[in-house]
């Protein structure tokens, strides 16, 4: 998949998915803009070469690629983000907004308003904020462009004690849909990737637990949460000329847990084959 010529905004693309999607767009020949409030990785992140700034590392291998500090949550800070890629580049064609946030686990009666606004400011305005942003630019050119929202599982099926990231996650996917509606006739797609838990810095200490990958078995199908390269190969499809008539979707990235609990639920084996025959297999342990 080739992106030559094109120029890619991620935000918050210092770590975990952001870099992932930073890297591959880098390394399929694009121009790639890095908008963060932090230039580094977070510490413990699974990202290659964690010890390297996205952007260092990129620019080592002879890629484009530049940083741009901004928040978000600020509307200036990605119209900036925005003017400052096409002074460098020439262009915003493609533009990923993936900045985002959780909460800590709670019931809704109880959650620290200082909570619900974060989420919502940074999951939905921010979100709202990047797609103005990118929508004036692409609007402006003769070569329109896409843009990919990161949004979750939390935006098309609810969990329990996780009220606020739930509603600003649907909050955005509205936001996705509407945005394609009114952008598709102008030439502009607009699609989200909705991941289940994936393997970054934030999530390291309690995917990596034996409690939370047996637990995570009893409720997705393909019983593993997914690398940040499974999400990023969904944005890239949508990035791509290949999804070309494709917008307004939210694309599961999720092992199956959006279609809930698998058949056997925590039974230890299944049945296959005629009646008959009853053939038993085992469940698979994981990757």
């Amino acid at each position: 998949m080739s992106f030559d010529g094109k120029t890619v905004v991620v935000t918050g693309g210092s770590s975990g998915i952001g870099r992932a999607a930073a890297i591959a767009f880098a390394r399929a020949g694009a121009n790639v803009v890095v908008a963060g409030r932090s230039r580094e990785t977070k510490a413990g992140d699974f990202g290659e070469v964690a010890h390297l700034s996205v952007v260092d590392l990129l620019q080592a291998e002879g890629r484009r690629a530049i940083f741009v500090q901004a928040d978000v949550t600020v509307a200036g800070d990605m119209r900036a983000v925005a003017d400052h890629a096409v002074q460098v580049f020439g262009s915003v064609d493609i533009w990923v907004n993936n900045a985002g946030v959780v909460a800590p686990p709670s019931p809704f009666w109880t959650y620290d308003d200082a909570d619900f606004d974060r989420c919502l400011d940074v999951n939905c305005r921010g979100l709202w904020n990047g797609m103005r942003a990118a929508t004036h630019q692409m609007l402006r050119q003769e070569r329109r462009g896409v843009i990919v929202n990161m949004l979750s599982t939390a935006a098309i099926r609810p969990h329990a004690g996780q009220s606020v990231y739930n509603i600003s996650k649907a909050a955005a996917a509205q936001a996705t849909r509407c945005a394609a509606l009114e952008l598709g006739p102008l030439g502009i797609r607009v699609n989200g990737v909705c991941p289940t838990v994936v393997r970054t810095a934030i999530s390291r200490d309690f995917v990596e637990s034996p409690e939370f990958r047996q637990w995570f078995r009893t409720v997705a199908p393909l019983g593993e949460p997914v690398d940040s390269e499974d999400v990023v190969a969904a944005i890239l499809f949508l990035a791509g000329d290949a999804a070309a008539r494709i917008t307004g979707i939210l694309m599961p990235v999720d092992s199956g847990e959006a279609l809930g609990p698998p058949a056997h639920e925590l039974k230890q084996e299944i049945q296959v084959g005629a009646p008959e025959e009853k053939t038993s297999l085992p469940l698979p342990t994981g990757r």
